[in-house]
């Protein structure tokens, strides 16, 4: 795995010093370039491997030597740069241990060195015979990095690499705990701190994988046997400080315990021995017994907590749609019950068992001296019920049904009150009527008429402003108002907003004015007929990528790509409290974890900065409850259309007034030099009626959902 010196640590607490850090990121980057040019000129012999030692790549520059290939400049450059990095390690570890001292990582490492030098010599060619008929262009077609085979006699590569995931687990576990503190002290919302750990979560994927790798397997028992075998060498003694007291021995050893009792449990199911139910105690009982002799109270809770998810894999009723996709460590424990294979995500499951414990133990502490705020679980149930409460009228089936299904849910158990859990169920819920509520947008041209109408008064007849309104029409211009803006042509970007186009006269000659008209296509009017409001439609005008960061993150599944980070880090620069903003440290965090990895704050710690502002400000619009926005804007039509209509047309919504206003619009800014008046005033006079008696008392905060 290629390593980047955004990994770079401070010198303390067993963390590898950022001087060894940057001469290892420097020569294993040289020496992988150097490898995929190789290849690039080696036999088919070569092409197919995986890994690749020292005495393979001394046949492979054999071969690359006779065919007397012209080294590039850039390898060459590399070559030099790989040697000298690779030496001046080599004279570290000597240093640091003793010029006495021969240990065998240091001799095969300075063998590594040596061949590299002799490869080096061997490849370059004197001037006079680059010139020559029998050499050969060096630049072909480079194999990518990750297509390059990994060198396996590098010892102190292994180190650098195990240290590292290890040092990347511990700052996830570091930064959930920091962000637990917060939700519990009030600082952060509940359903934030939950998309934070389920993005760590994710994250760790890429570490159990590479830990895979290293070790052979994902038992933590042998990586904990890997990391005391270093502990015999200076490379890891010494230079990376591996021992039996070590945090990242000790990190090893409180994931034993999750994964010693995962596999009796699994033991126990595999068997069908199916325990006597008990009376959950309390969480508090155990969770606040913090300190040095907590691993007795630790293991109790963990065994409770199994004990409850087995239950949950168990059942024999389906769970609804909410707990089974919002539910973290549902499935992959219940995988690992009920399949045979203990490696495939073993070390999976007993990381998530400690996030979820780490972030209880986080959450209450930080309770203490504060008003309580009300259960978790108690939180997701009330905002089921608000949701429900509030879509009923829209005949979202499968909505009311999973709203219904999760209310009847009565399990108050340790794994569903934690408050990962639960905030992962109010995710789930908010993610869904997130989604549903932007489709409202489109579902008749209610909001987007009511909107245009709004933008026409401010513009002409100086309407006073309507908050709601306002934020609308700031918050979504780009899908209200494509294009931008309108200062005039307010009708044909409107047509545009509802998916109109262009329509030619088919028996027009050439595109001169009158020979086209704005037309709706079929497909579009059946999306505003609520034909496309389902869950499965993409509407690209709604992307969550365009409208919120918080959401288009849950939607990738919590795994953050590198444009995604840059997008965070900007936002998190943008709104940051303070450049000076370090980070806190939880009450019961050890001594060993109170460094900070970086300078800067952990880039889960930026990425909750960023989100956390669309949760506050004029307009959050992750809290904005969009079925009262909906309902408000077809009251405001209804009361239009009635004033505008007699007779059996009245009550039926008409958007009829809309085009009146628009063309009127556009007549007053064609004549505008003629001095002449906006017109419609008896039309003009009822919408502004009608838009300041539905939400001219009303603040933003009005339409937010109550249950946060």
């Amino acid at each position: 795995m290629l390593l980047s010196t955004s990994h770079l640590p401070a010198t303390s607490g067993g963390r590898i010093p950022p001087s060894l850090f940057d001469l290892y990121v420097q020569y294993k980057q040289d020496t992988r370039a150097i490898v995929a040019w190789l290849m690039s000129h080696g036999t088919s012999k070569f092409k197919n491997l995986h890994t690749i030692s020292i005495r393979d790549l001394l046949g492979l520059a054999e071969v690359v030597q006779k065919k007397a290939v012209v080294m590039p400049d850039t390898i060459d450059f590399q070559f030099r740069e790989a040697i000298a990095a690779r030496t001046q390690l080599s004279n570290f570890f000597r240093t640091k241990n003793g010029l006495e001292l021969t240990s065998d990582d240091i001799v095969n490492h300075e063998f590594f060195t040596e061949s590299l030098s002799k490869i080096y010599t061997g490849l370059y060619l004197p001037s006079d015979r680059r010139d020559g008929e029998d050499a050969r262009e060096g630049v072909a077609t480079v194999p990518r990095v990750k297509d390059t085979p990994q060198v396996i006699d590098d010892p102190l590569g292994d180190a650098f690499e195990v240290r590292k995931e290890l040092q990347e687990m511990d700052d996830l576990l570091l930064a959930t705990k920091e962000i637990w503190e917060q939700a519990g002290k009030g600082d952060t919302p509940l359903v934030v701190a939950a998309l934070i750990t389920n993005v760590a979560f994710a994250r760790f994927e890429g570490v159990e994988q590479q830990l895979k790798l290293l070790c052979d397997g994902s038992d933590p028992g042998v990586l904990c046997t890997k990391l005391i075998r270093m502990q015999d060498t200076p490379i890891g003694s010494k230079a990376l400080e591996f021992g039996l007291g070590c945090p990242a021995i000790q990190s090893i050893e409180e994931l034993q315990q999750s994964w010693h009792l995962l596999l009796h449990l699994k033991a126990g199911v595999r068997a069908k021995k199916l325990e006597v139910e008990t009376c959950t105690p309390k969480p508090s009982n155990i969770l606040l017994r913090i300190g040095p002799n907590s691993a007795e109270a630790d293991e109790k809770c963990l065994n409770m907590i199994l004990h409850n998810i087995k239950q949950h894999v168990q059942a024999k009723c389906v769970p609804p749609d909410i707990i089974r996709a919002g539910t973290p460590l549902y499935a992959e424990i219940g995988y690992f019950l009920t399949h045979v294979e203990n490696d495939v995500n073993g070390l999976r499951c007993t990381f998530g068992l400690r996030m979820l414990l780490e972030a209880y133990k986080s959450f209450m502490v930080a309770r203490q001296g504060v008003i309580a705020p009300p259960s978790c679980r108690l939180q997701a149930l009330r905002l089921a019920q608000e949701a429900l409460s509030s879509t009923l009228a829209f005949h979202l089936q499968n909505l009311e049904l999973d709203l219904k299904a999760f209310l009847q849910e009565k399990c108050f158990d340790l794994y569903f009150q934690s408050p990962w859990v639960s905030g992962s169920h109010v995710l789930e819920i908010h993610e869904t009527l997130f989604y549903f509520g932007l489709r409202l947008f489109s579902y008749r041209h209610y909001v987007g008429s009511v909107v245009h109408a709004y933008h026409v008064l401010r513009e002409f007849t100086g309407f006073r402003s309507v908050p709601l309104l306002e934020q609308l029409r700031n918050t979504f211009n780009d899908v209200l108002f494509p294009g931008g803006r309108p200062s005039r042509n307010f009708k044909a970007c409107c047509v545009r907003y509802m998916g109109g186009r262009l329509k030619f006269k088919p028996d027009a000659s050439d595109h001169k004015s009158g020979s086209h008209h704005m037309a709706v296509p079929a497909h579009s009017a059946k999306a505003t007929a609520g034909f496309g409001l389902r869950k499965e439609a993409n509407d690209i005008r709604f992307a969550y990528c365009k409208i919120s960061l918080f959401y288009h993150i849950k939607e990738k599944g919590y795994h953050v790509n590198e444009s995604l980070w840059s997008r965070t880090h900007a936002l998190a620069d943008t709104y940051a409290f303070g450049k000076d903003h370090k980070r806190q440290t939880c009450a019961h965090n050890h001594p060993r974890q109170e460094t900070t990895s970086n300078a800067c704050p952990h880039q889960l710690l930026r990425l909750q900065k960023a989100v956390l502002t669309e949760f506050a400000g004029p307009f959050p619009i992750a809290r904005v409850n969009f079925f009262q926005v909906y309902m408000s804007c077809v009251q405001i039509i209804s009361i239009i259309s009635d004033k505008t209509h007699d007779g059996e047309d009245r009550g039926r919504n008409c958007l009829c007034f809309l085009d009146v206003m628009l063309e009127a619009a556009d007549r007053y800014k064609t004549n505008e030099h003629k001095l002449q008046s906006f017109g419609c005033k008896e039309l003009v006079n009822t919408c502004k009626e009608a838009m300041s008696a539905v939400l001219g008392e009303r603040s933003v905060d009005d339409f937010l959902w109550k249950t946060f």
